[in-house]
């Protein structure tokens, strides 16, 4: 399993390295199996040693890329879907479109309260303050058709490759939940107007929207 590069990977490294692969390829034919199932055996490395992480990471990625990738084309060919070639542009395409409904409608009901404030300290949040939340969140889920693991999960679960079957996926599956959380974040902690103002001007958004 040694390439001769790998040989003079450092042995703890090259052990992990060998084990992560086994699992993952364990986990592919699993899911090959039984289309049902998913791959839920999840490894986290976190804070390795300090000069570790980076080479470590770089190891698991030069082994597992290209086995998800393999059976990412595998999945495809085999449901008759396009291409990965076309289908991520078409998904980043969608994820974009519904980002951009989200924060119309978020800003719609809840103003100035969607700005990140700068009482939000955390690294994700530093360069965003006084943007709107889902700026925060754009450059991560436009990603996120550039995954192999992403694309697969798509295409196993999605209606089909229609158009209007790939939209509502995206809103369904991505963009809706992290609508639900950044409204409940901003209800908890920044919305300011009194919680039973905020159930009136909900029952009036809804009567109207019923009309």
């Amino acid at each position: 399993m040694n390439s001769e590069k790998g040989r003079h990977l450092h042995p703890k490294v090259q052990a992990l390295a060998d084990l992560v692969t086994q699992i993952a390829e364990a986990e592919i034919e699993k899911v090959k199996k039984d289309p049902a199932t998913w791959f839920s055996k999840i490894l986290v490395f976190n804070k390795l040693i300090s000069g570790t992480a980076p080479h470590l990471r770089a190891v698991l990625t030069s082994r597992l890329d290209p086995l998800f990738d393999h059976a990412l084309e595998e999945h495809i060919a085999a449901r008759g879907w396009p291409s990965r070639e076309k289908l991520a542009p078409e998904l980043r395409k969608y994820i974009v479109e519904a980002l951009a409904d989200s924060k119309t409608s978020l800003s719609a009901g809840k103003g100035s309260a969607c700005a990140i404030p700068a009482g939000f300290t955390h690294d994700d949040f530093r360069s965003y303050h006084g943007h709107h939340f889902i700026d925060a969140y754009r450059g991560t889920l436009v990603q996120r058709p550039e995954q192999a693991l992403f694309l697969f999960h798509c295409v196993r679960t999605a209606p089909g490759p229609a158009s209007s079957d790939l939209r509502r996926w995206v809103r369904e599956y991505l963009v809706q939940p992290l609508e639900e959380a950044l409204r409940k974040i901003i209800d908890d902690y920044l919305d300011d107007t009194p919680r039973h103002e905020r159930r009136r001007m909900s029952s009036s958004k809804w009567l109207s929207a019923s009309a």
